[in-house]
């Protein structure tokens, strides 16, 4: 039961956001755009310990007009158990509902009050008859027969009916918290930025929990007797080597010293190499080849951040529970094709993994339904009304379902091109000429175009494929394309600047390699035209490349509309 949709309201600097998640979704956009506190959202209001332990004033959004909201849909439902006089009632829930609010009286009979109030709520599936569940996957141990015969909302909380008739029991919001007996429930597992940290002992790590459990199962099987003997033999051992030097300076002094004191016989104080209870309460992981051993701090932060993934995932695989992973920034100290190989493992896996990403290596083009592009404020895209929009007959949703139809994702675009969903103005060229000639020139007129991101599109029959994706992701692009000698009104042509939008663009009158004289059959056309422009002064820019320059740069410096991104296919049909 993968998280389907997740709405957040008033949390840091997110005022409102709606997203649909996919089983595998990354989160991209600038620094501060909200990714984190989206895994942080989503991690808040799925926990099923106290949240507000975490929580802090500045998680309030700064506009400080209402509480933090959070509503979590989960894809399948999950189930919780009420009591319900003698018996109970078992309802069946599509997700959680989280709500914090500052506290405006201190807490009756407490002399510390927790500054906030927390409401973290089971939402129930309403129906009317228990027969319209029938194609509704249900959790493991829950069949129609347990359910109530219908779940109705009303005022104050929902209505249920009973099985054997009668007056229906009302069950209030405040009954269903999340930390009731659940059923199906789905285990929620984040990965922050230092979570190299969960293959190490600390406080609530992986490591320690997993050798605490370690522990409980040796201690419940040992012999006292054949472990006593065992380890007087391995302490004698190891500890001899030193004692005569040693341990006339530190114990066989000390023991008196203590029983001088305190009054107490400290005759069996030993320098101790292993808790004999719990034997794992300070294992550590390592690579041992013989008596060489290298632990996880030896072996590089992104091997055990890499560990640290493997080991959490197959733990949680023996917990037989739906799995979900938040994972804030998985590139974080891995090479590029670590990166890749790990995305591929994300791909594949069985479990739901939610994460953001500052890397291309994560952004999968023909998986679009799994990304999300978030702008400061929340903003987040694709959005509804982007999608809805109608391109050549067709929804912009269809259009982009054909990246993976047509496996345009390996024939139309590069791994480069992830590239475009990290900024926010893209300009979108036909060739490479363009793309390193176009910075040059710019340097020539005081344009600095460091601060777009420039695609080459080879050719200008993909520029439209582009386009689909800077409308869908609400990106700011320009466009220069050549109109190789034929009008406007051409085919070809017409259907280019039809699909373009409302996007801005450029078109050369036959091209930009032919703007500096350079013809379409000079061998080498590319590499001729940079080494053109290499040698090019200000007062030589040719004519149609000034105007080229000039209309970029009058893009480029305009404040940046982001209605304006959102909807370039406003008036396309």
């Amino acid at each position: 039961m993968p998280v389907a949709n997740v709405v957040i309201r008033n949390f840091r600097g997110i005022r409102e956001a709606s997203l649909d998640m996919a089983r595998f979704h990354v989160l991209v956009g600038e620094n501060g755009s909200g990714k984190t506190s989206v895994l942080d959202a989503i991690r808040l209001a799925t926990s099923t310990s106290f949240p507000s332990s975490s929580l802090c004033e500045q998680d309030f959004h700064s506009s400080d007009e209402g509480p933090i909201e959070v509503g979590i849909t989960f894809a399948a439902p999950f189930a919780v158990k009420i009591e319900d006089g003698f018996t109970e009632q078992t309802l069946l829930c599509e997700g959680v509902d989280l709500t914090i609010k500052r506290r405006d009286a201190a807490s009756p009979g407490k002399a510390l009050s927790d500054p906030f109030v927390v409401s973290q709520l089971c939402r129930p599936v309403e129906y009317e008859s228990v027969e319209q569940l029938t194609d509704v996957p249900l959790p493991d141990g829950v069949n129609l027969g347990k359910l109530p015969p219908a779940v109705r909302r009303v005022s104050e909380g929902f209505e249920v009916e009973r099985k054997g008739g009668g007056k229906a029991r009302s069950v209030r919001s405040g009954m269903l918290h999340l930390r009731l007996d659940l059923i199906g429930y789905p285990l929620v597992f984040y990965f922050d930025r230092a979570r190299e940290k969960e293959s190490q002992q600390g406080f609530n790590t992986l490591l320690k929990r997993l050798t605490r459990d370690l522990n409980w199962r040796y201690r419940r099987k040992w012999v006292p007797e054949n472990t006593d003997q065992l380890w007087t033999a391995y302490y004698d051992d190891t500890v001899g080597t030193v004692q005569e030097k040693k341990g006339q300076q530190l114990l066989n002094r000390i023991r008196p010293r203590l029983t001088e004191l305190l009054g107490s016989e400290f005759d069996d104080l030993e320098l101790s190499l292993l808790n004999i209870e719990e034997p794992f309460a300070n294992a550590f992981l390592s690579r041992r080849t013989g008596l060489n051993q290298v632990d996880v701090d030896g072996l590089g932060a992104g091997v055990a951040a890499v560990l640290s993934y493997c080991l959490l995932e197959n733990v949680s695989r023996r917990a037989k529970q739906e799995i979900i992973f938040l994972i804030d920034e998985p590139e974080l100290h891995l090479h590029l094709q670590v990166q890749r190989r790990l995305c591929e493992d994300f791909k594949r896996a069985d479990h739901q993994v939610i994460a953001a990403s500052h890397s291309p290596a994560f952004v999968c083009l023909d998986n679009w339904r799994g990304l999300t592009r978030i702008e400061a404020g929340g903003s987040c895209f694709p959005s509804r009304a982007s999608l809805d929009c109608v391109l050549e007959e067709r929804l912009v949703s269809e259009n982009l379902d054909d990246i993976r139809r047509y496996h345009h994702h390996r024939t139309i675009f590069s791994d480069t091109d992830a590239d475009l969903l990290f900024a926010s103005r893209v300009l979108l060229v036909e060739g490479p000429a363009e793309k390193y000639g176009l910075p040059r020139l710019g340097q020539l007129v005081d344009l600095d175009l460091n601060g777009a991101t420039i695609i080459s599109c080879n050719g200008k029959t993909k520029i439209a494929h582009y386009v689909l994706l800077c409308h869908a992701y609400g990106i700011k692009p320009f466009v220069i394309f050549d109109l190789d000698g034929e009008p406007p009104e051409s085919t070809q042509n017409a259907t280019l600047i039809r699909r373009l939008g409302n996007a801005r663009y450029f078109a050369f009158r036959q091209s930009f390699e032919q703007a500096f004289g350079i013809g379409p059959d000079r061998p080498h056309k590319a590499s001729t035209t940079l080494i053109k422009i290499d040698e090019t002064e200000r007062a030589q820019l040719p004519a149609e490349i000034d105007e080229a320059l000039m209309k970029l740069r009058e893009w480029y410096n305009e404040p940046f509309d982001r209605c304006a991104a959102r909807h370039l296919y406003a008036n396309a049909t």
